[in-house]
């Protein structure tokens, strides 16, 4: 009996020491799991805290280079806008030839179809941003959709630059030139710079009244004002959305 007695107690004991480690186990692996779980916070807070630095970053690179578009576009249109004039009145002069306008002033006008109308902004944080990515992080829906729209209006802008070289060297304008013999009769070099000019086929002035009033040269440089009429739409469309991003961009580094 007395050993039946120890046996129940020795077993109690071993019962109770079990109980011990295996509470002291729970208890370990508890802190263990709350270890985990503070540490991966602290790396998600972290890394928060880096992307919106990171955000931040690029919302101000942003800004600074739309700002920057801002005003080549507006300097952009303003030059357009001289082209355009330009062109109108050489059209004007061509549809008129009773217009007592002299050789300079002819060749100043025309000399509106053959200048390059480029546009080059800055771009380069932009397509970057677009490329890895990390544009979608700014998450503001309304910039996207400005982005989108300013990108499609210097997609038309830049088909139409393409277009205007194509005249230029294998269109309309290059069939000016083989008509004509020398460019130089209607190109005014003042507003070029080290370049050789030429005296072959030279016209005199009622000569060259009478050139610039066929139907066909009217045809070519009305389709060079159309082209800059182009320029001047996707400008003024570029103008408006880029304020829209610009206002954006700062609303986002203010919230």
């Amino acid at each position: 009996m007395i050993k039946f007695f120890r046996h129940i107690r020795k077993s109690l004991l071993l019962q109770n020491k079990t109980g011990k480690y295996f509470k002291y186990a729970i208890g370990e692996i508890i802190l263990v799991v709350i270890g985990i779980l503070i540490a991966l916070q602290v790396n998600n807070w972290n890394e928060n805290r880096l992307q919106i630095q990171k955000t931040r970053v690029l919302t101000k690179a942003l800004l600074n280079d739309f700002e920057d578009n801002e005003k080549i576009l507006k300097q952009k249109l303003k030059y357009t806008n001289g082209l355009v004039s330009r062109l109108i009145r050489f059209l004007e002069i061509s549809d008129k030839p009773e217009l007592n306008i002299s050789r300079d002033s002819i060749k100043h006008y025309a000399t509106a179809a053959f200048l390059s109308n480029d546009l080059k902004l800055q771009l380069d944080t932009y397509n970057q941003a677009l490329n890895t990515g990390d544009l979608n992080n700014l998450n503001n829906q309304k910039l996207s959709i400005y982005f989108n729209d300013f990108q499609r209006s210097l997609n038309f802008y830049q088909v139409h630059t393409a277009i205007s070289g194509k005249e230029f060297y294998q269109g309309s304008i290059y069939e000016l030139r083989k008509q004509i013999g020398n460019l130089d009769i209607l190109d005014d070099y003042r507003d070029y710079s080290n370049r050789v000019q030429f005296t072959s086929h030279k016209m005199s002035y009622k000569e060259l009244v009478n050139f610039i009033g066929k139907k066909e040269v009217f045809a070519i440089f009305h389709n060079q004002l159309t082209i800059q009429y182009n320029f001047k739409e996707a400008l003024g469309q570029m103008i408006i959305v880029n304020d829209s991003i610009t206002q954006q961009l700062h609303k986002k580094l203010n919230d």
